[in-house]
């Protein structure tokens, strides 16, 4: 930021916990600094409502379509229908989703876009494992080393995961099973 801004201006980060509850003390802890503005990522459904600022506020990765404040949204129905294009023209056909436990709309837009996409390619060939993880490297190890010892005989293919953070976990369990990313 102060590259581009100068020195007098700072970036706050304050990181979901799911609770919208602990999230609103947060954003109110970070007014009573005195901030210029708030760019808020993924919001929890109660969260907006409850927040009282005079500062300006701009809504980051947030599909749904109402609300006060100015929004930037990712393409996501895009997005995923070039993923699954990708999949079907590599031969996939069973995919582990490891989607991640928060019910932010934008993973669920993620994946109801992407399954919708597989399907109108593959119709019923097309299967998958749901499977859900914190959005954390080492709970997303956990869970897809679980997902391997329950999938034995029934093999995914393939593994789309909600976040780059959970990709990370996948591929390092991976890596521990002896599985070659993405030659395997």
């Amino acid at each position: 930021m102060s590259a581009v801004f100068g020195p007098e201006y700072q970036t706050l980060m304050i990181l979901r916990s799911g609770d919208d509850e602990l999230s609103k003390r947060d954003v109110e802890r970070t007014l009573d600094l005195r901030v210029d503005g708030l760019l808020v990522d993924s919001p929890g459904a109660n969260l907006l409502s409850s927040i009282k600022a005079n500062v300006p506020i701009v809504v980051l990765d947030d599909p749904r379509a109402n609300g006060k404040y100015p929004r930037t949204r990712f393409d996501l129905a895009s997005g995923a229908g070039m993923l699954a294009n990708h999949l079907v023209a590599l031969g996939h056909r069973r995919v582990l989703y490891l989607d991640a436990k928060l019910p932010l709309p934008t993973f669920v837009a993620r994946r109801t876009s992407f399954i919708r996409r597989m399907r109108s390619h593959l119709g019923e060939e097309f299967s998958y494992v749901f499977s859900r993880s914190s959005l954390n490297v080492e709970h997303a190890f956990e869970i897809f080393t679980e997902a391997l010892a329950r999938s034995i005989g029934q093999q995914f293919t393939a593994v789309v995961c909600a976040s780059d953070v959970q990709a990370h976990g996948v591929i390092a369990a991976a890596s521990h099973a002896g599985i070659r990313v993405p030659e395997d």
